[in-house]
């Protein structure tokens, strides 16, 4: 640019600053673990979250049942625990006794900070006909 000051033609720099912003982008996952009893029955459990760089956002706990052809009254027990030294904790959990066949979820919309190492534990009991109700737990990997 320039300009005339006094009669004499000066020259200025103008410089522009651009400052980038960077942002964590949030990343989606999940995390499930599976167990089985036997005659072909098995089970799965976990949850749906978004790792935000400093939180884990917790939106849905689910499960998936293949057990006893036509049965709605499998019990489901699904915790979300924190892995820490010593006994692990409980941070969130629920139970349905009416689950169907196949697949299940249930809304968590939770979040906890990225140093806890969550985990899911899944605990399904198979609902049978005139006999004892075999169960299994399944346990997901930490995230």
């Amino acid at each position: 640019m320039k300009r005339i000051i006094g009669g004499i033609a000066t020259t200025s720099l103008v410089v522009a600053t651009t400052i980038l912003a960077t942002t964590t982008a949030a990343h989606a996952a999940s995390t499930s673990g599976s167990c089985s009893v036997g005659n072909g029955w098995s089970a799965s459990g976990g949850f749906n979250y978004t790792n935000s760089g400093t939180n884990h956002s917790v939106s849905s706990y689910f499960w998936n049942i293949n057990g006893q052809s036509g049965s709605t009254q499998n019990d489901v027990y699904g915790e979300i625990r924190r892995d820490q030294t010593g006994p692990d904790s409980s941070l969130w959990s629920f139970s349905t006794t009416n689950a169907r066949n196949g697949s299940g979820s249930v809304g968590v919309n939770r979040t906890w900070p990225t140093n806890y190492a969550l985990f899911a534990q899944t605990r399904i009991v198979f609902d049978r006909n005139n006999a004892s109700d075999p169960s299994c737990t399944a346990t997901s990997g930490r995230v």
